[in-house]
C-alpha cells in the first residue's frame, strides 16, 4: 500500500515538472504594439435666422435647412441662401454666420447648441425671440426676464417645448414690454440656440447669445460710431460692482459714463457711452466679482447697427466676409501680439500693443476668407458695409485635440 502511494505521488510530480518544462519552452503571446488614435472632432452649428449663410472651416462643410430642404456643401468654405433656420456641419472645427439684407443689413453667428445662456435686449417691446432646436430630442426651457427694476414675472416664461428639428419664436412684448432685459435661458431638457431679433415691420441689429462671465472682452466697436451703448444683466441674487474699461488706439482707459456701475441683483441696465470712445476702433473689457452678462449695440456713420457679445481670444482666427473694408484686432493681453492678417492670400503684419485695438484698412472685392494668425490669443471683426462680422476660432490647438491611446495589454 505504502509503495502505490509513494509511486503515485512521484508520477504526479514527473506530470507537473513536464508540464512546466513544457510550459517554459512555449514561446508568449506577441502583444500589438499600443496604437493612438486622435478622436473626430464634429462641428454643428445652429444658424437661426435667414439670409446668406456664410461659413468657413477645414474640408467639407454642409449648410443644410432646418426644415430638411436640399443642403448646399463646399470645401473650405460654403456660401448658401436659406429661407430659415438652418445648420453648418463639418467634420472640424469651423465658424459661421448669416447675413441678411431686409430689412436692414445685419450678421448673426452660428452657435453651438447649449442647455443654457442669455441675450439682452434694448428693446423687448418690438423684438422675438428665435429658439431652434437642431438636435434629435425635444427641448424644454425656462425663461427668467430680468428688467431695470428687478426680475420681470411674466405668464407663459417657463416650459417652452420645441420640438426636435424645428424653430420657435417668442413675443418678448407679451413677456417683458419695457427695456431693456436680460433673457436668461435654461434647458431642463434638451439643448438650444436662441437670438434676438426685430419682430416684422421693425428694424435693428439681431442679438446673440452670450454666456455670462466675470472678465469678458466684447470687440469690434468701428471707428467713427455714432452711437455705443453698453447692456449689463446681473443673473445673480446680489448686488455686483462693475467695471469697464475700453481699449482703444493706443491705451485702456475708463470711459466716464461707465464709472462705478453697480448693478442690482436679477436686473439689467443700459449705458449710453455717449462720445466717450472718441469715435476710435475700440473693445470694451468687463469685469465683476460674480457672472454678469454683457453686450454692446453700435450704429455706424452710415446707420448700420450691430450688436456685439463678448468672444473667445485665440491665435487662429477666421470668418468668410463678403467685401471686406477694415478689420480690427483687439488684444485683451498683457504682452504685445504679432499679428499675420491675410486677405485674399496678401498676409499684411501688424504689431498691437497689449490692451489696444489696431485697426487695418482693406480692400476685398467679393467673398473673401480671411484670417487672422498671432502669437498669442486676440479677438478679430471684420466692417462689411457697415455691418462688424466677428472672427472666431478656426483651427483649434493642437494640444485640445482629442486623443485615445488603444493598448491591447490592458484587459
Amino acid at each position: 500500500m505504502m509503495l502505490r502511494k509513494l509511486a503515485a505521488t512521484l508520477a504526479a510530480v514527473a506530470v507537473t515538472v513536464g508540464l512546466a518544462v513544457t510550459l517554459s519552452l512555449i514561446s508568449p503571446l506577441r502583444t500589438p504594439p499600443a496604437e493612438t488614435v486622435e478622436l473626430v472632432r464634429a462641428t454643428k452649428l445652429a444658424c437661426a435666422t435667414a439670409g446668406r449663410v456664410l461659413g468657413l472651416g477645414e474640408g467639407e462643410i454642409v449648410s443644410a435647412p432646418l426644415d430638411g430642404g436640399d443642403a448646399t456643401s463646399g470645401t473650405g468654405q460654403v456660401d448658401a441662401a436659406t429661407q430659415g433656420p438652418s445648420t453648418l456641419s463639418a467634420a472640424a472645427p469651423l465658424v459661421g454666420g448669416v447675413l441678411a439684407e431686409q430689412p436692414t443689413r445685419s450678421w448673426t453667428r452660428c452657435e453651438t447648441p447649449s442647455p443654457e445662456g442669455m441675450v439682452l435686449v434694448s428693446d423687448p417691446g418690438s423684438t422675438e425671440l428665435v429658439v431652434v432646436n437642431s438636435d434629435a430630442n425635444e427641448a424644454v426651457i425656462d425663461l427668467a426676464l430680468l428688467g431695470a427694476d428687478g426680475e420681470i414675472a411674466a405668464v407663459g416664461a417657463r416650459g417652452i417645448a420645441v420640438a426636435p428639428g424645428v424653430s420657435r419664436t417668442v413675443a418678448l412684448s407679451v413677456l417683458a414690454p419695457d427695456g431693456p432685459v436680460g433673457v436668461v435661458y435654461t434647458a431642463s431638457q434638451g439643448r438650444v440656440a436662441v437670438v434676438a431679433r426685430p419682430v416684422e415691420g421693425r428694424t435693428g441689429a439681431t442679438v446673440g447669445s452670450a454666456a455670462a462671465q466675470t472678465s469678458q472682452t466684447v470687440a469690434g466697436i468701428p471707428a467713427g460710431a455714432t452711437s455705443t451703448t453698453l447692456l449689463l444683466s446681473n443673473p445673480s441674487e446680489d448686488r455686483v460692482e462693475v467695471g469697464v474699461e475700453a481699449l482703444g488706439a493706443s491705451s485702456a482707459y475708463e470711459p466716464a459714463p461707465a464709472a462705478g456701475i453697480s448693478l442690482a441683483p436679477r436686473s439689467t441696465q443700459r449705458i449710453d457711452l455717449g462720445a466717450s470712445l472718441g469715435g476710435e476702433a475700440s473693445a470694451l473689457r468687463v469685469t465683476s466679482s460674480v457672472a454678469i452678462g454683457a453686450a454692446v449695440q453700435v450704429s455706424g456713420a452710415d446707420a448700420v447697427a450691430s450688436s456685439l457679445v463678448a468672444g473667445v481670444p485665440g491665435e487662429r482666427l477666421g470668418a468668410l466676409v463678403p467685401q471686406a473694408e477694415a478689420v480690427q484686432v483687439t488684444n485683451p493681453g498683457t504682452a504685445p501680439a504679432k499679428v499675420e492678417l491675410t486677405v485674399a492670400e496678401a498676409p499684411v503684419e501688424v504689431e498691437v500693443a497689449a490692451g489696444t485695438t489696431t485697426a487695418v484698412n482693406v480692400t476685398a472685392a467679393g467673398l473673401t476668407a480671411l484670417r487672422v494668425e498671432a502669437d498669442v490669443p486676440v479677438l478679430a471683426s471684420a466692417l462689411s458695409g457697415g455691418t462688424v462680422i466677428p472672427l472666431d476660432i478656426v483651427v483649434e490647438d493642437e494640444s485640445s485635440a482629442g486623443v485615445v491611446v488603444l493598448d491591447p495589454s490592458l484587459r
